[in-house]
């Protein structure tokens, strides 16, 4: 009998321990993508946007949200910009690949839309400085930024000013990777506005954002360079770029800090694991489109239209060697020369 205790405190150490497997188990088991696995890149140039309204993107957006949904898949846009020219790329998992590709075919009935390599295996034989920096909402969710009819000129205007300014040895490449907020992003906007005073205007900016679909994102940006001070000036006219769509009351994009993780942070690591984005670091988040399942920035399709579209590249840069580090040419890889 003196030895009872001691069986009951090991039977419930050991039960203890099962639920702890089990749970970090189960925590481990995401039930959405947090990469894209076998990407597919599809490179897209349209000589001529100028008839293809910010509307127009919304819609394309909306279509993509449901695309992607029903797939339970994610994609990444990307820009990508380099004394190779600026250059365009949409990339998603194989097996909803040529659905995608119909899908920008039909908004954007005159684009080339042409298959390509992953440009990012070229981040293992660089010798270059790779700098990254990650953006976001810079407040909660249920405030919007500012949509595109709010913009009386393109708002990406700037972004592409500092893409298309990139030049020998540097490039600058950028991506948004989407995918579906879950179902429980508006009850949880909702209760995260809960009593608080808004004005009018306001509450209706709110309440006009959770009528739309909503999809988790994020903004990364890599640059490769000689200098790390160059990344830090691209990064900054970046986050100025961006800026234009603050919205003092409501939203902005900024760029993230990678601050210390906090107590529940530290126990839930230590309780159930941490997170695939807490397990990568920058340059490898960039080459597998990580985006985090437990992200809190949501965004809807007409905010989307502003925040990315596909530029008016009236002349493409000749897709040859002439000393670039890169080169892209449809059907072909972008390798390292």
């Amino acid at each position: 009998m003196q030895g009872l205790p001691l069986i009951i405190i090991c039977l419930l150490g050991m039960l203890s321990l099962g639920a702890l497997i089990v749970l970090r188990f189960w925590y481990q088991r995401v039930p959405v993508p947090e990469q894209i696995r076998d990407p597919k890149l599809l490179h897209i140039l349209i000589r001529d946007t100028g008839e293809y309204s910010l509307e127009h993107t919304r819609e394309l957006f909306d279509r993509l949200h449901d695309l992607i949904k029903w797939h339970n898949s994610i994609v990444s846009l990307e820009l990508i910009a380099g004394a190779y020219g600026m250059h365009v790329i949409a990339v998603t998992e194989e097996r909803i690949a040529v659905e995608l590709h119909d899908l920008f075919a039909q908004f954007y009935p005159d684009a080339a839309i042409d298959n390509v390599g992953d440009y990012t295996s070229s981040v293992h034989t660089t010798h270059k400085l790779m700098s990254t920096a990650e953006f976001g909402l810079k407040r909660e969710f249920a405030y919007p930024v500012r949509r595109f009819d709010e913009f009386s000129h393109d708002p990406l205007g700037a972004v592409f000013a500092v893409l298309q300014n990139v030049t020998l040895p540097n490039e600058f490449w950028l991506q948004l990777v989407l995918r579906p907020a879950p179902d429980t992003w508006k009850p949880a906007a909702r209760k995260m506005i809960g009593n608080t005073e808004l004005a009018h205007e306001r509450m209706n900016r709110v309440e006009q954002k959770l009528q739309q679909k909503g999809f988790q994102f994020i903004v990364r940006g890599l640059v490769k360079s000689d200098n790390f001070n160059v990344a830090g000036s691209y990064f900054q006219d970046l986050a100025d770029a961006f800026g234009m769509f603050d919205s003092p009351d409501l939203n902005s994009i900024a760029q993230k800090k990678q601050g210390r993780p906090d107590i529940s942070d530290l126990l839930r690591h230590l309780l159930v694991g941490r997170t695939l984005y807490e397990r990568t670091d920058e340059v490898t988040r960039y080459e597998h489109r990580v985006l985090d399942h437990l992200s809190e920035d949501v965004i809807t399709p007409s905010e989307l239209a502003g925040l990315w579209h596909v530029p008016d590249i009236d002349n493409p840069v000749e897709l040859t060697p002439g000393g670039t580090e890169l080169m892209i040419a449809p059907g072909h890889d972008l390798q390292e020369l």
